[in-house]
């Protein structure tokens, strides 16, 4: 590599050693004015290169800070994201927005259990405008509770009310039942009592006839035998129908006695039995009625217990649905910035290694000139030690086309570097010195003269860019 260098220095020297001074020197000043003009580029992209690396280092703690954002929000999600520096875009984003997805679930699963627990309460408090107002609000809030408590014991407090109040009926009916009762027993006391003093009278009323009948049979005078025959056999008849007449009267009687006892008996047994039927169906009533509060009083206590469970499995779910309706939209906003940022800083990339390659290529071309530059400048030093020269000789002429034309023969783009000088010495105006210069280039180094052309403007475009 020394030596190639070596020789083309000497081949550099031998081109331009009969070169003129004012030749050399207007080359010169041209080559620094392409050379600052290099270096204000090299300057602009350098400020633009500081500007993407500062506008990758926000973008990186953004994103950064989205994936701790992220984290924070989705513990699971630890798979969402690589940690990667230089990752462009999330690698399981799929896998994000599934779990968006399942949130967007949960929280509809919470609006239907809201709704659910809304009827349940609209169920048990019907008309109640507390609990639409409460209900009307986007979130339940602290003293959600605190209400609906106190409104489950007002319920509570009334059911206890109505039970105390049928207990109550119950043993006022049954109080009414036991007088009816006792007034029952009362009359049947009273009924035993005439029936009693009729029988008694009964006895009496035989007891004087009999009486009668022995004093008109044995009370007589002593008479003749005929005539008490006779006397006899009359009365006797008629005190014999008198008695089957007072017996069908008494057997009358005791056949009324009989049928009104067997009545008070009947009426007696069919009130006790009504009695009876009546309080066994009350006291079966209050047992039901007991049954059913005890029964009422363990389903208020298994629903007080549902509900502060379901009150706090809701309390739970809406803080869960406060955060996720103040964090969806914003995950929406912020994963989109971030998609949208991850772009730029892919396309931001592409254009620092345009940028590289272009300083590449710039440095390169400006290593060639520096030493172009230094080979000129130790001509212009070898010159003013020689006194310089103004005038060319023909042998100088025909030294330097035959190195033109032997550079172009090899196309070699040392050619070029004559070309200046050819149209010093010749005279040549700009049309015929852009033919010179187009048929000493060969059609590859055309090509990447085109390319290099093209990257000029690149860079001017992206130099106006960041001036903007």
């Amino acid at each position: 590599m020394a030596g190639e260098k070596n020789s083309a220095l000497d081949l550099d020297l031998q081109a331009v050693e009969n070169i003129p001074r004012d030749t050399l020197v207007a080359l010169l000043r041209r080559k620094d004015k392409e050379l600052k003009t290099q270096q204000g580029k090299i300057e602009k992209l350098e400020e633009r290169y500081v500007k993407v690396v500062r506008f990758n280092k926000i973008l990186m703690e953004d994103r950064q800070s989205f994936q701790r954002f992220c984290h924070e929000l989705l513990p699971e999600c630890d798979g969402a994201f690589e940690e990667a520096a230089l990752q462009e875009t999330p690698t399981d984003l799929q896998e994000l927005l599934r779990q968006l997805g399942e949130w967007r679930s949960h929280s509809d699963a919470a609006r239907d259990d809201r709704k659910v627990f809304q009827q349940f309460l609209e169920l048990c408090f019907p008309g109640d405008e507390s609990l639409a107002k409460l209900f009307a609000r986007p979130n339940l809030g602290e003293g959600a509770f605190d209400l609906l408590q106190k409104k489950w014991m007002e319920l509570e407090d009334l059911h206890n009310q109505s039970i105390a109040s049928i207990n109550a009926m119950a043993r006022e009916q049954a109080v009414l039942q036991q007088e009816d009762l006792q007034q029952a027993q009362q009359a049947q006391r009273e009924a035993e009592k005439k029936l009693q003093e009729m029988k008694e009278e009964l006895t009496g009323m035989a007891r004087e006839k009999a009486q009668m009948l022995k004093q008109k049979l044995h009370g007589r005078n002593a008479g003749s035998t005929n005539e008490v025959m006779e006397e006899a056999s009359s009365p006797r008849g008629r005190e014999q129908r008198e008695l089957r007449a007072l017996e069908e009267q008494k057997a009358a009687a005791e056949r009324r006695e009989k049928e009104v006892w067997q009545s008070l008996e009947r009426q007696r047994e069919a009130t006790i039995d009504e009695l009876r039927a009546e309080a066994r169906r009350l006291r079966l009533d209050l047992e039901r009625e007991r049954c059913e509060a005890e029964l009422h009083r363990e389903e208020a206590d298994r629903r007080l217990e549902e509900k502060d469970m379901l009150m706090s499995q809701l309390r739970l779910k809406t803080g869960e649905l406060e955060q996720e309706l103040t964090s969806t939209d914003s995950i929406t906003r912020l994963a989109e910035q971030q998609a949208n940022r991850e772009v730029e800083m892919k396309k931001h990339q592409q254009q620092v290694q345009q940028v590289n390659q272009s300083l590449l290529e710039v440095q390169k071309m400006l290593q060639m000139s520096y030493a172009q530059e230094k080979v000129l400048k130790e001509r212009i030093r070898e010159l003013e030690s020689s006194q310089g020269r103004t005038h060319m000789a023909g042998d100088y002429l025909k030294h330097v086309v035959l190195k033109y034309i032997e550079y172009c023969q090899k196309g070699d783009m040392k050619s070029q570097s004559l070309v200046p000088v050819l149209c010093t010495l010749l005279n040549l105006n700009s049309t015929e010195r852009k033919l010179v210069e187009h048929s000493s280039i060969p059609a590859p180094l055309q090509h990447l003269n085109q390319a290099a052309g093209a990257a000029g403007a690149w860079f001017r475009g992206s130099a106006a860019e960041g001036e903007s």
